[in-house]
């Protein structure tokens, strides 16, 4: 195997990661958890609709195809990406997300050469495939940290130690005290 080959591979696996990671978080993430500039379904909505487009871009140059780039600035696509998947739960857009993983993925081992530029809509930035892969995983995980450390400070400000309380109801599908003890029990971890 080359280097290039095997950094590629990385890419994609780090990628892939970021994917997993983020569909994990927001499969269980309350819809209206805000990072102070996005709630969790801005975030979970444009990941799916511009993993949508990559893998539509990276189908074009692995067949030869013309691609019609979107056009727009990236706040108006982004809102339309919100509006167009605003009836679906956050775990079903965890799982459209995952699956154009797989679809991005299939179509990016099939392009030999990562040196190509391209941007993501009419008027975007140039990049190459290596770069924007590298950029993705970024984004995600920029997203999925400022997400994630919203919903521990939440955690920490509404749960005194010891207590069951709604948001930990709504996120780990708690309904009673003695869903917890079992809960709990089921773990190992029920103290007597």
């Amino acid at each position: 195997m080359t280097q290039r080959a095997h950094s590629h591979d990385e890419a994609l696996a780090d990628l892939s990661r970021a994917v997993d990671d983020a569909a994990a978080f927001f499969a269980a993430a309350a819809d209206q958890l805000c990072d102070g500039h996005q709630t969790a379904r801005d975030v979970i909505s444009h990941l799916v609709f511009w993993h949508r487009e990559y893998v539509c871009i990276v189908w074009a140059l692995a067949t030869g195809r013309r691609h019609w780039f979107r056009t727009g600035s990236f706040a108006s696509l982004n809102a339309q990406a919100t509006q167009e998947f605003r009836r679906e739960p956050l775990a079903a857009l965890a799982g459209r997300l995952r699956h154009r993983q797989q679809q991005l993925v299939k179509a990016l081992r099939r392009l030999p050469d990562w040196t190509i530029d391209f941007p993501l809509k009419q008027g975007g930035q140039f990049c190459t495939i290596a770069d924007r892969v590298a950029a993705i995983e970024s984004h995600i995980r920029s997203h999925l940290s400022r997400l994630q450390a919203e919903d521990r400070r939440r955690m920490r400000e509404l749960s005194p130690a010891g207590s069951l309380d709604d948001l930990t109801v709504e996120r780990y599908g708690f309904t009673r005290s003695t869903d917890w003890d079992n809960g709990l029990a089921d773990l190992g971890t029920r103290q007597r």
